[in-house]
């Protein structure tokens, strides 16, 4: 049972580091201010529909693996979060009718 409840983290770290790296635009702007008064383009890795649907699956992934693995509900509460940021993406795919960045236009 161990071995599969630390299989289970190390696959919601690796979750998290995708998470990280799809928010890594976020982050540079909003941490180093001094980017938005030289202008500098901030460019999204992926379209609102690509962030939905990858991290819908990371959770969904998560998800099976509490089911079927590891009863851990600690993991099984990042596994969600994951899933309402993969909602709230697609939400912003389903409203997006012109070219509105977040990071660009707050």
């Amino acid at each position: 049972n161990m071995v599969w409840s630390f299989t289970f983290s190390v696959y919601t770290f690796g979750e998290a580091g995708v998470l990280a790296m799809g928010e890594l635009p976020l982050v540079v702007f909003f941490c180093v201010p001094t980017l938005s008064h030289h202008q500098v383009t901030v460019k999204k890795f992926a379209s609102y529909k690509g962030k939905a649907m990858l991290y819908g699956m990371l959770a969904a992934g998560g998800g099976v693996y509490f089911v079927q693995y590891s009863w851990n509900i600690s993991l099984l509460i990042c596994q969600v979060l994951v899933g309402c940021v993969g909602m709230m993406y697609w939400w912003a795919h389903k409203a997006d009718t012109c070219e509105y960045d977040p990071v660009l236009d707050a």
